[in-house]
């Protein structure tokens, strides 16, 4: 339960870094791609109304000249039509003189029809289009009386027509001069630090954006620019480990690999001569008489005559192989044994049943390293019976070999294992002999 819990956290971790964490830094509302917007002035015959960028080519009105407005491609329009106080939503029960005004009097006049008929818009000849009006830091600094808040870019141009002088008690008209006037337009005229850090004026910024929105900033915000920075930063990691393993791989496939598992260089030295394995489990270049750890005084005392047809057929091999060896002694040169490698197999078990032992044994049986050079070394881990079985994984194990006489009975011998106390004292016995594949009768020694 523990290491199921912990894999669902880390999962949960690596879902959030990966879909949650872009959703929090940016939103849908700021996640609008670039492309999506149009630089003012970079697209002719084109005018911009709340944002949006309508195609100017048939536009014609008797109260407006629209080919002196398309001299500045993108700019803003929306303050030449009909608009009342009431339609925005945002700005209702807000008693700053820049929500409350009507959009539309002597000093800031609408000459066009009513901004929400989309009748007026087709009578005008503006075709709207797929993309929005786009500003850039410079352009803002440049434009007079507009300014940015959270992104969105505002034209204050009728408010500060209808009302040239600061009003008094209005925190509202403070800020908005303080931006305008006061502050240095070099930096864009980004309001939103000022508006979201006092208390007083905070709540009248959806009502600004509502009623005199006119377009973008077409550069990422800051926290879009952080989640696509993350992204692409463990997209390049990945990557880079990916890239790394596959070189490591090819430079040990082409280079290192014959280096590490090449054939021995000197074939003149001396070594054991694998034909008196495992009686000579315990010889040495110095001690020609080597036999196993139980085995006893003679070497073959205590060993077990052999009961059946199996091991004394296993027994008559192995006396064979030392009698038609060119040298009887358990010493000899490499030149004698060879130059092909030799391959262990290592395979552990705890509860694992008769069925799924001999799946894995065999799968290592058909292998092709040569069975005469490869070597099982299976561990059972504890005398341990598994869920529906009636023996031991232990005794699974010792029944799947079939035994080398010359090893004589196992004795458990002690060792120390990790542990504290008396935890860390067991004793391990040690069987020794042949695996035999069921189907195509393979044997390899097996420990």
């Amino acid at each position: 339960m523990a290491l199921c819990f912990i894999a669902l956290v880390l999962c949960g971790c690596i879902g959030f870094v990966t879909v949650g964490f872009q959703k929090l830094l940016c939103p849908q509302t700021q996640a609008t791609s670039s492309s999506k917007y149009t630089r003012m002035g970079s697209l002719a015959q084109t005018l911009g109304v709340q944002g949006a960028l309508y195609n100017s080519t048939s536009a014609f009105s008797s109260s407006v000249d629209f080919v002196k407005l398309e001299q500045s491609p993108g700019q803003d329009i929306t303050t030449l039509f009909q608009r009342d106080a009431s339609q925005f939503s945002a700005c209702q029960g807000i008693n700053f003189r820049a929500a409350a005004d009507a959009p539309c009097s002597t000093a800031t006049p609408c000459p066009l029809g009513p901004l929400n008929s989309s009748a007026t818009l087709k009578a005008l000849g503006l075709t709207q289009t797929s993309l929005l009006v786009g500003y850039d830091w410079s352009q803002v600094a440049q434009l007079q009386n507009y300014f940015v808040i959270d992104g969105a870019v505002l034209n204050m141009n009728p408010y500060m027509q209808l009302h040239p002088n600061p009003i008094p008690t209005d925190n509202v008209d403070d800020a908005l001069r303080t931006l305008l006037k006061t502050q240095d337009s070099s930096g864009g005229k980004d309001g939103t630090r000022l508006f979201y850090n006092r208390a007083d004026i905070h709540a009248a910024v959806p009502c600004l954006i509502q009623r005199y929105y006119a377009g973008n900033i077409d550069k990422i915000t800051p926290g879009c620019f952080v989640s696509q920075l993350f992204l692409y930063t463990g997209l390049i990691v990945i990557l880079g480990l990916v890239f790394v393993r596959f070189s490591m791989a090819c430079v040990f496939n082409w280079y290192l690999s014959e280096r590490l598992a090449g054939p021995p260089e000197n074939l003149n030295r001396s070594a054991i001569s694998p034909a008196v394995m495992p009686e000579g489990a315990n010889i040495s270049i110095d001690n020609k008489h080597g036999t196993a750890p139980w085995a006893g005084p003679g070497g073959v005392k205590r060993l077990a005559k052999p009961n059946n047809k199996s091991a004394r057929s296993f027994q008559t091999s192995s006396s064979t192989t030392l009698t038609n060896r060119e040298s009887a002694s358990p010493v000899m040169s490499l030149a004698q044994i060879g130059a092909e490698l030799f391959a262990v197999c290592l395979v552990t078990c705890y509860s694992e049943g008769e069925e799924s032992l001999r799946t894995t044994l065999d799968s290592i049986s058909l292998t092709t390293y040569s069975d005469q050079r490869k070597l099982l070394f299976i561990v059972a881990d504890g005398m341990i019976t598994g869920a529906g079985e009636k023996k031991s994984t232990p005794d699974i194990c010792v029944g799947l070999l079939d035994a080398d006489p010359r090893f004589g009975n196992p004795m458990p011998m002690s060792y120390n294992a990790v542990g504290s106390g008396a935890k860390g004292e067991n004793r391990a016995m040690v069987y020794a002999g042949h695996y035999s594949e069921r189907r195509l009768l393979t044997t390899s020694p097996i420990l």
